[in-house]
């Protein structure tokens, strides 16, 4: 399953987006306000490199609100430290009166790249926060200054010193009081992960797999969290979280047992013995010591048939260790489980090792399922996709099927099983039996 959008990175986006509004806002009348100030006491150096300083941000906000939110914090970030570093130089220039205090503004800055960070860590980011607290430590540790320098006054400087101190000091303020708020939420859902295991808030839902004749083959089950106040949780909001509190292996042995219970449940139904049943595997829970263990006897103590339980993973399993992935999978396919590749072609496959897998199944993720209507470049990739799969000796299914044309496309391409809301959606265990009773 792919978890690209996490209920908790959206509150921590929610927070950072909150304090640069706020940042905006008061840098926007901080900056006016000594715009007008310059103007009018004739330092037009300072007034025109105010100015420079907000039609640089201006772009940088525009692409934030086209959606590329961490693009353009760091190009405000870069700009905002390239404005602070060159005013303590060449205009906030300290003396034995008045000390320096714009630079103030880098600790702003870095704080502010600091969470942009946690929340999407990359190059650029660490090296902009870098830069900042370097340019931080040097003009706090020396007086220097550039050599044409033309300081201010004074008396305006000892104004400009409480100014500076007292709004940086505020949007550091501000900045704490974000990352605690964001700590107590992560904290919060946390507790509310570990706590709704035990009050039985868990259940899974049931998608059917069809075949090419429409006859069900089975049904992949998916883990809801039905939370008492919220509702149903879908898994991209509570799986990351389970997984960074090391609670995804105990998370993933429930869903193991209450698969291989339903399973048991089928084989005393004549009409849905011949039905498997689908789990998705996280690769910390399939690297766990005790996966293997936790699938046999599941399997043993419900007496049901192992080949009836199939493993889907994704390819994020072979990131760490891809020789001991491959062990384990060949161990698991000699036990009798059958094992499907999720998402196919959204990840990292190398062909190579693929050839190596026990693979019994591909599934086509829904991107290249939904494309083969739009692009022709992506009907040819999704097409080829399945011809190796069938080259492979694979089943292929093709997964988010919403419409008849995509259903015949993926007909026509030679796909076997098919999985979506053009079928059906995950239903209650008791409504999915009632739908394969009438199938």
């Amino acid at each position: 399953m792919p978890f690209q959008k996490t209920r908790d990175r959206e509150e921590y986006s929610q927070h950072l987006h909150l304090l640069c509004r706020i940042a905006a806002w008061l840098g926007l009348a901080l900056g006016t306000g000594w715009f007008l100030f310059f103007v009018l006491t004739g330092r037009w150096n300072i007034a025109v490199s105010l100015l420079l300083l907000g039609v640089a941000v201006i772009p940088c906000w525009v692409i934030c609100l086209r959606g590329h939110f961490s693009c353009g914090l760091i190009l405000a970030q870069i700009a905002c430290t390239l404005f602070v570093c060159w005013y303590s130089l060449f205009i906030d220039v300290q003396d034995a009166a008045v000390p320096r205090t714009t630079h103030l503004y880098l600790l702003v800055i870095v704080f502010v790249g600091y969470m942009n960070f946690q929340r999407q860590r990359s190059l650029p980011q660490f090296i902009v926060i870098t830069a900042g607290l370097l340019a931080f430590i040097f003009l706090c540790a020396s007086a220097a200054n550039l050599p044409f320098s033309t300081p201010i006054s004074q008396d305006v400087r000892s104004v400009s010193a409480w100014f500076n101190g007292i709004f940086a000091t505020g949007m550091l303020c501000g900045g704490v009081a974000a990352m605690q708020a964001q700590f107590r939420s992560q904290t919060k859902n946390a507790l509310e992960l570990r706590s709704a295991l035990s009050n039985g808030q868990f259940e899974l839902f049931y998608q059917a797999q069809v075949r090419t004749d429409g006859s069900l083959s089975g049904a992949e089950a998916l883990l809801r969290w039905n939370h008492p106040k919220r509702g149903h949780i879908p898994p991209a909001e509570f799986i990351p979280l389970a997984q960074r509190t090391g609670f995804m292996p105990t998370l993933g042995a429930w869903v193991i047992a209450e698969a291989c219970t339903t399973l048991a449940r089928w084989q005393s139904k004549a009409s849905m013995r011949h039905l498997t049943l689908s789990i998705n595997i996280t690769a910390d829970h399939f690297v766990d010591a005790g996966f293997s263990a936790q699938l046999l006897e599941a399997v043993s103590s419900n007496g049901i048939d192992a080949r009836l339980l199939k493993l889907e993973l994704t390819e994020s399993v072979f990131l760490s260790d891809i020789e001991a992935a491959i062990t384990k999978m060949k161990l698991l396919h000699h036990a009798g489980f059958a094992i499907a590749l999720d998402d196919f072609g959204t990840g990292y496959s190398s062909l190579s090792y693929l050839r190596q897998l026990p693979l019994k199944q591909l599934k086509i993720d829904r991107s290249f399922v939904k494309g083969v209507s739009e692009s022709g470049r992506l009907a040819a990739i999704t097409k080829n996709i399945v011809r190796m799969g069938h080259d492979l000796s694979l089943e292929v299914l093709a997964e988010g099927v919403e419409t008849e044309a995509e259903l015949r496309m993926m007909l026509s391409y030679g796909c076997e099983l098919f999985q979506g809301y053009f079928f059906g959606r995950p239903t209650c265990l008791a409504e999915f039996e009632q739908y394969a009773a009438r199938t």
